[in-house]
């Protein structure tokens, strides 16, 4: 089954958003990164109004997510939907015919995430996030 874990939302200013979704929204901050992984964003998980959002300030000029917030502006960019088994989710959906977007990528050692193909799922960014798969040691 899947459950809601965020929603992605492209922002323009950091500081400004965490203001809005922990003064206006009352909600607390999770986590909060400067320049994750080098790559010029810095990202917040914010729990507000029964919901975490996953804030994303791109500041860097070649971040991808730089074109798409010139573009579009500040907006929702993605729904995470979390599920137990993640590549069960994917073959499952395969059936409907909603294509994985790339491979899974393990985040943090112990996340894995599946962006599917917004072409198969009504144009939505959809993220299938969950526990990464144990890890079977090398036994030879």
């Amino acid at each position: 089954m899947l459950h809601v874990d965020h929603l992605g939302v492209v922002v323009r200013d950091m500081d400004e958003a965490l203001r809005f979704f922990v003064e206006v929204l009352g909600g607390h901050v999770v986590s909060h990164q400067r320049n994750v992984m080098g790559r010029e964003i810095d990202l917040a998980f914010v729990e507000a109004c029964g919901i975490t959002f996953e804030l994303l300030h791109p500041w860097g000029e070649t971040h991808p997510l730089r074109a798409y917030l010139q573009q579009v502006g500040p907006s929702v960019h993605h729904i995470a939907l979390r599920s137990e088994d993640v590549d069960g989710t994917v073959q499952r959906l395969e059936a409907w015919n909603i294509r994985p977007e790339g491979p899974p990528a393990v985040v943090g050692g112990n996340r894995v995430v599946q962006w599917l193909s917004a072409e198969s799922t009504l144009g939505l960014r959809i993220q299938l996030t969950g526990p990464a798969p144990s890890q079977t040691p090398d036994t030879r």
